[in-house]
């Protein structure tokens, strides 16, 4: 139990996979959730039939990050700001995003959450479902910009330092420039645009990346001394 302890990042990176493998659990469970343009009957028909296993994957989901991601990002954060020394202005930026990413996913799931609630899709009027699909729509186009902040201030000290592998960094830089196009998806009025795929590229390298890191932390075999200020 000592060892374990006194390989904390080890323990971090551990956890870090295991809310990948939880989160992508989750959302395969949530099945595939209708569209905001979706016709209406369907958008109805779908949150009455699947909203009890919408709501259980959500709950699986808010586990997920509260057991398995906090614990994940504050060692990310020590690990980084270990190797950065100094102000660490690097590793405070990653773990502001990391705390902004869970958030606005926590946010933003609030309008799905009432769809999916009791017989609220049953009872409510068209104009409220689809204001409520539209709502989330817009409220997680935006999440990536917090993909933005926690993958870039990771990826720059790891391209600093190399305390994790370095190509992550690169893999990072390529994150960044999707998750900063992915939000444009707002100005199509449509579901299925250009930068609506970009979003979706942006979201899958995103869980790619956090596993990629997760075990780099795990291979990682000693403790990083801290850096010269």
């Amino acid at each position: 139990m000592r060892t374990i302890w006194r390989q904390w990042w080890r323990l971090g990176g551990a956890l870090g996979i295991a809310f990948v493998a939880i989160f992508i659990v989750g959302v395969v469970l949530q099945s595939e959730p209708p569209l905001f343009d979706d016709p209406i009957d369907e958008i109805r028909e779908d949150w009455v039939n699947d909203g009890q296993q919408y709501l259980v994957a959500d709950y699986l989901l808010g586990v997920s990050f509260a057991l398995l991601y906090v614990p994940f990002l504050a060692a990310l954060r020590e690990l980084l700001g270990r190797a950065e020394g100094g102000a660490t202005l690097g590793s405070r930026i990653a773990f502001i995003g990391g705390i902004l990413l869970m958030a606005w996913a926590a946010w933003s799931s609030t309008f799905w959450g009432v769809l999916a609630f009791g017989d609220f899709a049953e009872t409510a009027s068209d104009e409220t479902l689809r204001t409520l699909m539209t709502l989330d729509y817009y409220a997680v186009a935006g999440m990536p910009f917090s993909f933005v902040v926690f993958v870039g201030g990771t990826s720059l000290v790891i391209a600093l330092t190399g305390v994790l592998w370095r190509w992550l960094a690169y893999l990072g830089a390529l994150e960044v420039v999707l998750s900063i196009l992915a939000p444009l998806s707002i100005l199509s009025a449509r579901s299925d645009s250009l930068f609506d795929t970009i979003y979706v590229g942006s979201f899958l390298l995103l869980v790619l990346w956090i596993l990629l890191v997760a075990i780099a932390m795990v291979a990682r075999r000693s403790e990083p001394a801290p850096a010269v200020a």
